[in-house]
């Protein structure tokens, strides 16, 4: 048995010292691969707000009823979700307002209507556009792609897309975008 195992372990130090030895022959490619990214462009869709009109309203929110006033958006100032959020407008089209509490505060963020694309843009210190259809929500993601300078910096519950100025973040679930600046 001890011979057997001697035997094994010679072996295999014979094998392991003969491989050492053996020439592999390293070639060097000499042309490197480039990465060129194309833009995708996205034609933002006419029956609500652009990313780029959004990223307009968060440099100058004096833009914001002009923007949103060419796509019919309804008005309701300091809009407050019970227990969740508050913000100091909401614009929403073909949706519909959910319960109001006691309080003045909201049950939800506003309903969608079965008719036209409905969506909401809720303005406080940041920007969140949200809209009720997944086509409606990949056509603001691909803006976003298609806005230069952006990049995906965190893929995880969000996405979060930056471009040091300001980042988007990007909710599949719900279909709602966010746009604040980079902290």
């Amino acid at each position: 048995m001890k011979k057997l195992f001697y035997l094994s372990i010679a072996a295999i130090m014979i094998f392991t010292l003969s491989n050492c030895a053996t020439n592999h022959t390293v070639t060097n490619n000499t042309t490197k691969e480039t990465d060129s990214i194309k833009l995708l462009k996205v034609k933002a869709n006419p029956q609500f707000i652009s990313i780029q009109e959004g990223l307009q309203m968060m440099q100058d929110s004096t833009y914001a009823p002009k923007i949103l006033k060419k796509y019919g958006y309804k008005y309701k100032k300091n809009y407050e979700v019970y227990r969740v959020e508050s913000y100091k407008e909401m614009y929403y089209k073909n949706c519909s307002l959910p319960i109001q509490t006691g309080s003045g505060a909201f049950m939800d963020l506003p309903k969608a209507m079965k008719k036209g694309t409905s969506s909401y843009i809720a303005i406080n210190n940041k920007i969140e556009i949200g809209v009720y259809n997944n086509q409606a929500y990949e056509n603001l993601v691909g803006q976003i792609l298609s806005v230069p300078g952006f990049t995906l910096i965190n893929d995880g519950y969000e996405q979060e897309y930056s471009n040091g100025t300001y980042s988007i973040f990007t909710y599949a679930p719900n279909h709602r975008i966010r746009i604040q600046k980079t902290l």
